[in-house]
This record gives C-alpha cells, structure tokens and sequence, in this order.
C-alpha cells in the first residue's frame, strides 16, 4: 500500500516534465519521508568514469544502474558498485531468468523511470507506479559492506548520498523489494 506522501509525489510527477522539477520531486518525497541524504553537484557526467572524477570526497559505495530486459520483456533494473563487472549471462543463470537479459530501450527506460540514458538511477524506482520494474541489488549495497550509497537524483547533474538503511526505507516508501544478487560470483567468473 503507498502513502499518502508517495501518492502525493505520483500525483506531481504525472505533471512533470523537466528532469529540475522531478529531482526538486524527489528530494520533497525523501524530506516528507524523514530520508536524510547529502547532495554532491558536478557537471553531467555520462559514464562511471567522468563520475568518479567528481565524487573523490563523498562516502560509501559509488552506484551504476542498468535498466534491463528479458526475452519475455520483463523490466528489471540492476544497482551494483561502480567499478562491478557485469556479467548478464551469470546473473541471468543465477536468479533463473530464462532467456538472459539485456538492455531495454531508452523509450521503455523513460516511460517507466522517468529518466534518460545517462540518469538511470534507483531512485528512479518512485516513478514506477505500475510495479513494471523488478529492482535487482549487488547485495554489498544492502549488508553491512558499505554504510552509504550514492545516486542520481534523476538528473546527471548531481549524486546524492544516502545511508544503506535510508536507501533500504526509500525502497519500503515506493513498495519496492530489492533481489540481491551475488555480483562478487558474477565478477570471479568473467
């Protein structure tokens, strides 16, 4: 069941349309939420590697986000540490996804997350009222391997800093489980 603050916060995101007003959405829907967080502003970065370059100082784990698919088109997005080596085929096989996944495309990625290439980010997943999306998690970002996460706040411009336990409550609010995955097998085997 969605709160009356995430209810509120789809009813402003059915009206936005610039990527300022779904961040200044967001940040309303962590603040209503008692989800403190820190902001980083940098120039829009488009890969990990530019991002890196502008979050030397911040703490805890650095995120990548892919938004995925599977042959039966069934949504899925995947958080892992920025430097994680992705093996689709191994996480496929391990979480019994039949026929693999793969990327999805930028059209299906901002009707169901609201953001472009470049700004995927789980914090994307409030804009998924539908439940479409199934939110895959390297499992270092939910234990106790990192005390803070780091994301886009649907724009490129900025990252923001959460704690795991903050990050974990954000996922409660937007009615989203995480499925974590072994990523640390998933890099041995590449």
């Amino acid at each position: 069941m969605l709160s009356k603050h995430v209810i509120q916060f789809f009813r402003v995101m059915a009206g936005s349309t610039s990527t300022a007003e779904k961040r200044a959405a967001l940040e309303k829907l962590l603040d209503e939420n008692s989800i403190t967080y820190e902001v980083t502003e940098h120039p829009a970065v488009f890969t990990v590697e530019e991002q890196n370059l502008h979050l030397t100082d911040v703490k805890g784990a650095c995120c990548k986000n892919l938004f995925l698919k599977d042959k039966k088109k069934n949504l899925y997005l995947l958080s892992c540490l920025s430097n994680a080596q992705v093996n689709l085929k191994d996480i496929s096989k391990s979480l019994g996804i039949a026929g693999g996944l793969r990327f999805a495309d930028e059209s299906t990625l901002l009707e169901c997350l609201g953001v472009t290439q470049g700004s995927v980010t789980a914090l994307a997943l409030y804009y998924d009222t539908q439940a479409k999306v199934r939110f895959l998690c390297d499992q270092r970002l939910l234990d106790d391997s990192f005390t803070h996460v780091n994301f886009h706040p649907m724009i490129n411009t900025a990252t923001l800093t959460l704690s795991v336990a903050d990050f974990i409550r954000f996922l409660s609010v937007t009615s989203h489980d995480a499925t974590p995955v072994n990523m640390s097998s998933s890099e041995q085997s590449t």
